[in-house]
């Protein structure tokens, strides 16, 4: 049995052991991958040295501390923005390579006649002048300005952030390397991308419409998702993108006909 790692996010040191110290040592003597992420205090500091001390006694590995300065106590991180200030870009790329670092291993992990291919195995024929690559925890502010400009363009105003992208690439069980793709143009420009971990989301630039990206992305989300074992995949498109729309109503999707609840909820309008 896979135990499922635990990555614990708290604001300040001792945090850990306070609100949630009996479940990491739980995890931890079960055999999970178990670790804390410390948004202040530097790591030179005593916070420092005792955070250390509880997380060996909790089981749950080494501090990962983002170093950013407790709001009401400077000398936590001398220099350093408070965490409370900080911009929440910035406060994302420090936090989303814990979640990949942390996740379980692949279920198919050890097993050749079963081994997962890697994502450029799997993608399609591009365009000319387009360029595939997964997706990694510096490219969230970029992949925002992607989605900004798709929501700019389809309802006039952005509701993304990055943090919902954050979110949505640590979805449990995703690994980016496998679970996304990017398109980059000859000028290193983010053109589309999409990630499929049971559900799928594909966004291209308007700029770049028209040319064959948003097919050859889906053709990618449905390899990857039969290649991980998934019988259904749930696209979210606004029936007003009817570009989009269309395209899914070609390869066979459906609406779905009521709201779910959960996680991995389909949309109760659209597609």
């Amino acid at each position: 049995m896979v135990v499922p790692s635990v990555l614990a996010v708290f604001a300040h040191p001792d945090d850990e052991s306070l609100s949630a110290g009996g479940v990491l040592a739980r995890h931890s003597a079960a055999g999970a991958r178990t670790a804390v992420v410390t948004a202040t205090w530097a790591a030179d500091t005593p916070r420092a040295a005792e955070l250390a001390e509880a997380l060996r006694i909790l089981g749950a590995g080494e501090p990962r501390m983002l170093g950013y300065a407790d709001a009401r106590v400077p000398q936590s991180a001398p220099g350093c923005a408070r965490f409370c200030d900080a911009p929440l870009d910035e406060a994302v790329r420090r936090r989303v390579p814990y979640h990949s670092e942390c996740r379980t291993t692949s279920p198919f992990a050890g097993s050749p006649s079963r081994e997962r291919p890697s994502m450029p195995n799997l993608m399609p024929a591009l365009p000319s002048g387009y360029e595939a690559r997964p997706a990694t925890a510096d490219d969230v502010p970029a992949i925002h300005r992607l989605v900004a400009a798709c929501e700019r363009e389809l309802n006039g105003r952005v509701h993304a952030d990055p943090g919902g992208i954050a979110a949505d690439l640590s979805r449990p069980g995703m690994v980016m390397e496998r679970d996304t793709v990017l398109l980059h143009d000859q000028a290193g420009q983010l053109a589309a991308w999409a990630w499929v971990n049971r559900r799928s989301e594909v966004d291209v630039h308007p700029r770049h419409r028209g040319r064959g990206l948003g097919a050859a992305l889906l053709d990618w989300a449905e390899t990857r998702a039969r290649q991980a074992g998934d019988e259904r995949l749930v696209q979210t498109v606004p029936d007003k993108d009817t570009p989009a729309t269309a395209l899914l109503r070609s390869r066979g999707y459906e609406r779905w006909p009521r709201p779910v609840e959960g996680p991995n909820s389909a949309p109760s309008q659209g597609l």
